[in-house]
């Protein structure tokens, strides 16, 4: 009865971990600067009429853990950045988180490139 083997010998470990570190702090750099760009899109298609809505635009984490947020409120304690993003029966609706998760959906495979460019 034939037998077959299969053996592996590992060879440059410390090689692979060196590259893998690499490779891990390009991914956080390219997340950083995704997530700050991201932002920047989400600032820029804000309207603008007083520049509270933009200005109460942020981001909450980090790299590649971060939340964009936006929590302005009228006199009365309302928020208004929803009926600004979906509209109301009165007003059309003026998005400007949509088109910056846009944005980032679309950017995540060229970040994801660009830290493993060179391996």
């Amino acid at each position: 009865m034939p037998s077959s083997t299969l053996s592996v010998k590992w060879q440059g470990k410390e090689a692979l971990k060196d590259a893998l570190d690499e490779i891990l702090k390009k991914l956080d750099a390219e997340g950083e600067k995704l997530a700050q760009s991201t932002l920047s899109e989400m600032k820029s298609a804000s309207p603008v009429k007083t520049g509270r809505l933009r200005a109460s635009n942020m981001m909450e984490g980090e790299g590649w853990d971060f939340s964009l947020e936006n929590h302005v409120m009228r006199k009365k304690g309302v928020e208004y950045s929803g009926f600004q993003e979906f509209s109301t029966r009165k007003n059309r609706a003026h998005p400007f988180l949509e088109p910056a998760i846009g944005y980032w959906e679309e950017s995540v495979e060229s970040a994801f490139d660009k830290a493993f460019d060179g391996f």
